[in-house]
């Protein structure tokens, strides 16, 4: 429901327009189940809605108590913790089939549950990842088809499993590896024994400019070089016109909450939103695994966030995005401690920024984007340091973000670089 602090807007209203759904029809209200069809049909018609606590659908406590539940506690609590699953892992005794997508909402959890399952060693444990949504497993997924070899194959994996263990047969599982993956950029599946292969180092990708990096006219550059003497990239963020979500991960469909991979070169020609790219690479990199950044960055605001997205540059230009993190300064100590911002102080944002499986070819491009809305993947921060779900339409202001990157403030992506 949150991430880095930020509320995940579509995911979390889109799903409950879903049970919503489902419990109108349990209870035969057909004038109910009329209006919750009108409203999945326009689903982000009404996600700038503000406040958020008085959206007039997911209002309703009969229907999505749970809604309500969720914006009351934006910071992590016993709330929480009586749901928290990865406390329990000790607990779990059963075998498991993990399956994700690369552009699934859930995929950082579906692979964090299968390694520490695996590391527990309690049951048998597997993994399937494809370049998929969270549904549906097909070859095409936004701009990018990835070939015939992307086609489902969930079906055969479940036939196999349940064969297994539910019939005493595992011809069929045995013949699958433990771990496959999907490589994107190579498009190709990869076996191994263990997530994430062996070999990966974190590699630092530093942040560079003349103090103009805004949008795809910019002066940014991305390289493994530290920066010495450089001037920061500033900003406006506006709440009034946040950054538009172009793909990326949500859920639960991709014609109703923005999903997979798409040409972000409409995002990237904003002046709000910084553009680092990297030469063109001579040789092939893979990526496998989580990828972080760490952010030197003040803003004039008492609260306010900071997205980074990870692309991929096509020798045509096409800039199609991997994946991208955020960071609410209020949570930057971590989603349990709320602390907010001194104004024009600098600070150390370290983001967590999804998990990537990728080659970035020869001739391609490696791209960072740095701003500080990305909605409505996430709802916007309105800048004022207001109770969460408070602001409504008249209480956002803008905000002066400054980003910075020099010997003392070397802001940086780290990118988990497969060397073997």
């Amino acid at each position: 429901a949150y991430v880095g602090g930020a509320f995940s807007l579509a995911l979390m209203a889109h799903w409950a327009v879903i049970l919503a759904a489902d419990s109108s029809r349990w209870r035969g209200d057909h004038a109910l189940a009329a209006e919750i069809r009108a409203a999945d049909q326009s689903v982000g018609a009404w996600h700038p809605t503000l406040p958020l606590t008085e959206v007039p659908l997911l209002q309703n406590s009969d229907l999505m108590r749970f809604f309500a539940d969720y914006l009351a506690h934006p910071s992590r609590d016993a709330f929480w913790n009586e749901w928290d699953l990865e406390s329990r892992y000790p607990s779990i005794k059963v075998p498991s089939l993990h399956i994700g997508g690369w552009y699934d909402t859930f995929i950082t959890g579906t692979l964090r549950g299968y390694q520490r399952l695996a590391a527990l060693g309690r049951a048998e444990q597997r993994l399937l990842v494809g370049p998929w949504y969270h549904l549906p497993w097909t070859q095409k997924v936004g701009d990018i088809d990835f070939g015939e070899g992307a086609r489902n194959v969930v079906d055969d994996y479940h036939i196999a499993w349940f064969d297994a263990w539910l019939k005493g047969d595992r011809t069929k599982l045995d013949a699958l590896p433990r771990v496959r993956v999907f490589v994107m950029g190579e498009n190709r599946w990869r076996d191994l024994d263990r997530w994430p292969p062996p070999g990966v180092e974190d590699t630092a990708y530093y942040l560079h400019s003349e103090g103009q990096a805004n949008s795809l006219s910019g002066n940014g550059r991305l390289d493994t070089v530290a920066p010495a003497a450089e001037p920061p990239d500033f900003f406006v963020y506006s709440p009034h016109e946040p950054v538009p979500s172009l793909g990326g991960h949500s859920c639960c469909y991709p014609d109703r909450a923005p999903m997979g991979p798409y040409d972000q070169r409409p995002v990237e020609m904003r002046n709000d939103v910084l553009v680092y790219t990297s030469e063109p690479l001579e040789a092939p990199l893979e990526v496998a695994g989580p990828v972080s950044a760490r952010l030197w960055a003040a803003t004039t605001a008492r609260d306010t966030d900071f997205t980074v997205k990870v692309c991929d540059v096509f020798p045509d230009s096409r800039s199609i995005n991997l994946c991208e993190g955020i960071i609410r300064g209020r949570y930057r100590q971590g989603p349990a401690v709320e602390r907010l911002l001194e104004p024009n102080r600098v600070y150390d944002f370290r983001l967590d920024v999804g998990v990537v499986c990728n080659v970035f070819r020869p001739g391609h491009r490696i791209r960072i984007e740095v701003s500080s809305s990305n909605f409505p993947t996430f709802d916007r921060n309105p800048n004022t340091g207001q109770a969460f779900g408070e602001a409504t339409e008249f209480d956002p202001i803008p905000a002066t973000q400054i980003v910075f990157h020099s010997a003392s403030y070397p802001s940086q992506i780290s990118l988990p670089v497969l060397r073997s």
